[in-house]
């Protein structure tokens, strides 16, 4: 906290309270946007056209009805022109950006690395309520996501430092530089391999949507670029063996790796963690029961969560979301006598909030996890 005191006051020579004041009202404005992001994405209009309305009576809702939290409050929750009640949702949605926003600048701090985190939960956000009410993740919001949290773990190690992306300090790389050739070249190899099936199915899932592809899912998870299964089995063996040969070369020739290059590795080894493990999971209960586990879209997003929080939060995200999942579907199943709880409780609304709660607190809970249960 003094660091994010002394940074603040030294670069803007205010203080410190100006910066929560202004990340508040910034979040409540950027939680008036998600409220049209939350609305539209899902049913697929342009977020920029037209104008905000009344859902009822179609009337422009004006400026001066369109303040964050304080035009619902003065209104009353009710459109101006035919009192057609607004949800409370609205609100909601504003209200808890801005304190989100509020908390990440308390959390991170006044720093280059900012930014990142406030894209981050905005995203989050926006996947939380979208999944809440219509129970899918959209690419839209997934694949952009993915795409920045890569660039900036590429450009902030060259640029600012890898001391944002706590994982790099507990990350594998070096050990393994230390073990046998042979051991350090297969373990290169089994990870470019991932890398390699990973990086093809994403780019394959980017080319469905934007051709617009309007078949059955299942369908399409089966194919690569919808070549056919025979043809995309094919793509798939090629690309993994490129990624095994990329990688054990990789590990074997680089003994001083810049930190950029650790930093790609790094997010490499999360997105796999979180995508890798649900997607895993997934395919074993479909194995055995015959039936999906979750949708791909939770596996898309917790590639982005993987990539941006390293391995150790990332691992901290899908604990929280399992188990605050696990409970408040034992109290949906007990209220409401359902027998497919899958179908009553979107997971990525948990996975989403274990993906927040591991930004601001993930160092912390670790840290007393091992005090506290591992032995010095």
């Amino acid at each position: 906290m003094n660091l994010l005191f002394a940074s603040f006051e030294t670069i803007t020579g205010m203080p410190v309270i100006f910066g929560y004041i202004f990340t508040f009202v910034f979040g409540a404005l950027v939680g008036s946007f998600l409220n049209v992001v939350i609305h539209r994405v899902p049913r697929k209009e342009s977020i920029v056209f037209p104008n905000s309305a009344c859902p009822k009576c179609k009337n422009p809702i004006k400026p001066y009805d369109n303040l964050p939290i304080l035009s619902w409050l003065i209104l009353g929750g009710k459109c101006r022109k035919c009192k057609e009640k607004i949800s409370p949702r609205y609100p909601a949605v504003e209200l808890l950006t801005a304190l989100l926003f509020g908390l990440t600048f308390w959390a991170v701090g006044f720093n280059a690395f900012l930014p990142v985190c406030l894209i981050f939960v905005t995203m989050m956000v926006s996947l939380i309520f979208i999944d809440a009410e219509h129970k899918i993740l959209p690419d839209v919001i997934n694949l952009p996501l993915l795409g920045l949290v890569l660039l900036a773990r590429i450009f902030y190690p060259i640029f600012f430092s890898a001391e944002y992306f706590t994982d790099l300090k507990h990350s594998p790389i070096s050990t393994i530089q230390n073990l046998p050739m042979w051991l350090s070249a297969l373990i290169g190899a089994i990870a470019g391999c991932s890398t390699g099936v990973v990086v093809l199915w994403l780019a394959s899932e980017i080319w469905y949507h934007f051709q617009d592809i309007e078949e059955d899912e299942e369908d399409l998870h089966d194919t690569i670029f919808a070549l056919g299964p025979q043809k995309a089995r094919s793509l798939k063996l090629v690309s993994g063996f490129i990624g095994a040969v990329a990688g054990a070369t990789l590990l074997l020739t680089i003994k001083n790796p810049p930190s950029w290059l650790i930093s790609i590795y790094g997010a490499i080894l999360g997105g796999l963690v979180g995508g890798g493990f649900l997607w895993l999971v997934g395919e074993i209960w479909k194995r055995l029961r015959g039936v999906d586990a979750m949708g791909l879209g939770d596996v898309k997003m917790m590639f982005a969560v993987g990539a941006l929080l390293g391995w150790r939060l990332t691992l901290l995200s899908l604990f929280l979301g399992a188990f605050s999942g696990a409970i408040i579907g034992i109290v949906v199943v007990s209220r409401q006598k359902v027998k497919d709880m899958q179908t009553q409780i979107p997971f990525g609304i948990f996975l989403g909030i274990g993906s927040i709660i591991a930004l601001f607190f993930g160092e912390q809970i670790i840290g007393w996890y091992i005090r506290t249960f591992i032995p010095g």
